[in-house]
């Protein structure tokens, strides 16, 4: 979008502020609008290099901040009006952004294989190293507790603990 606005000093966007906040004039708030509209686009195009969205609606956004900002400015207690305008700027793109799911990145598949099931399989297989740790690992992938693979082997639950974070670290290591 392309737009013609003019540039106004602080002083003259305060005096407008407070001619606004007198008449509630439409023209006035216009005025005042157009006058953010370099800022919105700025902001705009700045969450548009992080975020990679469309910038015309990313301004888009940031200009019904801006609006909104204007539109309410007859409350307005302090005469820091750009930090004022800004922050619904922001507020504007950051809830237009927040509408999007996040993007989740799913690796391709390495060659020749169809799934990676198998790298899985493998890893579980070769991580114990005695017998004991083959059945602990055999008895928790059944899903049972610690106490219950302990009673099942006749050993007690730390034991058990200790057995499988011995496995948990080898297979950190490996996948790490």
């Amino acid at each position: 979008m392309i737009f013609n606005c003019p540039k106004l000093t602080d002083n003259e966007i305060q005096a407008l502020v407070i001619e606004y906040k007198t008449t509630g004039s439409k023209e006035i708030r216009d005025k005042l609008v157009m006058a953010f509209v370099p800022a919105a686009s700025s902001i705009a195009a700045s969450y548009r290099r992080t975020t990679g969205l469309n910038y015309d609606d990313l301004q888009g956004e940031a200009i019904l901040g801006v609006v909104d900002a204007v539109s309410r400015m007859a409350g307005l207690a302090h005469n820091n009006i750009g930090g004022y305008v800004n922050q619904y700027i922001h507020q504007y793109c950051k809830k237009y952004i927040k509408s999007f799911p996040p993007a989740i990145e799913i690796p391709d598949e390495p060659e020749g294989r169809e799934d990676n099931e198998t790298d899985v399989k493998e890893i579980l297989n070769s991580l114990p190293q005695d017998e004991k740790e083959a059945r602990v690992l055999e008895l928790k992938m059944q899903g049972l507790s610690d106490s219950e693979v302990g009673k099942v082997m006749g050993y007690t639950r730390q034991h058990i603990w200790s057995i499988r974070m011995s496995l948990v670290t080898r297979f950190r290591r490996m996948v790490g």
